[in-house]
C-alpha cells in the first residue's frame, strides 16, 4: 500500500486493518517520520505491536573528480563546489548529511533533492550516491568503476554507544564520527552532533519495521517472531540476500523489541521543532 513514505500504509493498519493476527505491516522509514511528527498518526504509532526491526544504514559517496581531486575520505574537507544528492528534505538520509558536512564546517554544500540524484552523481560534482546499505550494485555503480569514493557511513545508535550495521561490516569505511576524529583531532561534539545521534538513533536501530495493529494477539505476534528468527537462519535466504545485496540482513525479534521500538521513536519536543526549522532552511 503506497504513499506518504509508508504513513498510508501504517495508519490503514492501525485505524483499519483487522487486529485478529491475520495482518501484518512491513515499513521503511515510517519510524522515524513518526518520531518527527506524531500527530501525523491518529492511533498512536507506539502502541502498534513491534514484531521485528532490522538496523540500517547510508553509506556517504564523494565522486573522485570534485575539485581539487578526492583520493581519500578525508579530503572531502578540501572539495570545492560541492552539491549534495538527496531524496528530499525531510529524509533521514538527508539530514544526516546535512548535519554531518555542517559539523566538519561545510556550509557552502548545496543540496540537489529528487529522483535525479543517482544520476547526477556521473554527471555532476554530485557529493553522493544515495544507498539504505551498500550493496553489490552501490560498490559497482561506485567505488569499482573509479569514479567514486566512500567519504563515510552512518553508524547504529541505541542511545549509548555507536554500533556497525550489517550492511558495512568488514569494508574500509569509517563512520562519520571516526572520520570527524581523523580530521579534526577530537570526537564530535555540540547540538547538531545530539541531535544526528537522535536521528541515527530513530532511523539506524529501526529503519525496517514487522509491526501489527494494537492489541493484536500474543499468540500471533511469538509465532511471527519464531518465523523471523528461523529466516535469520535460512540458507536460501542467506543465498538470496547475498546476491542481491552484498550482504545479509539480520532481522531483531524479541520480547524486548517493543521497548527497543518504542524508545527509538521518542524524540524529544525541542529537536522535532529544531529539525522542522532546519528542514525549512534548505541550502541552495
Amino acid at each position: 500500500m503506497e504513499g506518504a513514505g509508508g504513513v498510508v500504509g501504517a495508519k490503514y493498519l492501525g485505524e483499519v486493518a483487522p487486529r485478529d493476527g491475520t495482518m501484518a505491516g512491513y515499513f521503511t522509514g515510517t519510524a522515524f517520520i513518526y518520531a518527527l511528527d506524531p500527530d501525523r498518526f491518529r492511533v498512536d504509532f507506539k502502541s502498534y505491536e513491534f514484531v521485528a526491526t532490522q538496523p540500517g544504514t547510508t553509506v556517504h559517496f564523494v565522486r573522485t573528480d570534485v575539485a581539487p581531486g578526492m583520493k581519500a575520505a578525508s579530503d572531502i574537507v578540501k572539495a570545492k563546489g560541492l552539491i549534495g544528492g538527496g531524496l528530499s528534505i525531510d529524509t533521514p538520509k538527508d539530514l544526516r548529511m546535512r548535519f554531518a558536512f555542517d559539523m566538519l564546517g561545510r556550509h557552502r554544500l548545496s543540496l540537489e533533492p529528487g529522483g535525479a540524484a543517482r544520476l547526477s552523481a556521473r554527471r555532476d560534482q554530485l557529493l553522493r550516491g544515495i544507498a539504505a546499505q551498500l550493496s553489490r550494485r552501490g560498490r559497482a555503480e561506485h567505488g569499482e568503476t573509479g569514479q567514486a569514493i566512500p567519504v563515510f557511513y552512518d553508524p547504529g545508535y541505541d542511545g549509548k554507544s555507536f554500533f556497525m550495521p550489517d550492511g558495512v561490516a568488514g569494508l574500509p569505511i569509517l563512520p562519520f564520527h571516526e572520520l570527524y576524529r581523523k580530521i579534526r583531532g577530537a570526537m564530535p561534539s555540540g547540538r547538531l552532533w545530539e541531535i544526528y545521534k537522535s536521528i541515527i538513533g530513530a532511523d539506524g536501530i529501526i529503519q525496517r519495521v514487522i509491526v501489527m495493529p494494537p492489541s493484536a494477539p500474543q499468540s500471533a505476534i511469538e509465532a511471527w517472531r519464531s518465523a523471523i528468527m528461523r529466516v535469520n537462519e535460512d540458507p536460501a535466504y542467506a543465498e538470496e540476500a547475498e546476491k542481491t545485496f552484498g550482504f545479509v540482513p539480520q532481522w531483531k525479534a524479541g520480547a524486548d523489541t517493543p521497548k527497543i521500538a518504542q524508545s527509538a521513536l521518542s524524540i524529544l519536543p525541542d529537536v522535532r521543532a529544531f529539525l522542522a526549522d532546519y528542514m525549512k532552511n534548505v541550502p541552495k
